[in-house]
């Protein structure tokens, strides 16, 4: 696993509400995972572009880790679901 750091990843706004934006620290097609607070699953995206987006709108309110993956390169953040 790579993780990218010469531009940086953001993942807003954190608390979030109704969708979750990720600014990519480079153009191309990321994969958006979501997991709760045990790890299991709860959602996932495809997005092109330099922002991807992630509609969280049905999830419960709680904590959560987003894992956004280009190609090679990986982040994980903790957030939280209003």
């Amino acid at each position: 696993v790579v993780k990218a750091h010469a531009a940086p990843w953001k993942v807003f706004p954190n608390p979030v509400g109704e969708k979750l934006m990720v600014k990519l620290p480079i153009s191309g097609t990321a994969r958006l995972d979501l997991y709760d607070a045990a790890g299991r699953p709860v959602g996932s995206a495809l997005c092109s572009g330099a922002i991807a987006e992630m509609d969280v709108q049905h999830l419960a309110a709680g904590l959560y880790v987003i894992e956004v993956s280009i190609g090679t390169m990986r982040h994980r953040e903790r957030l939280v679901k209003q």
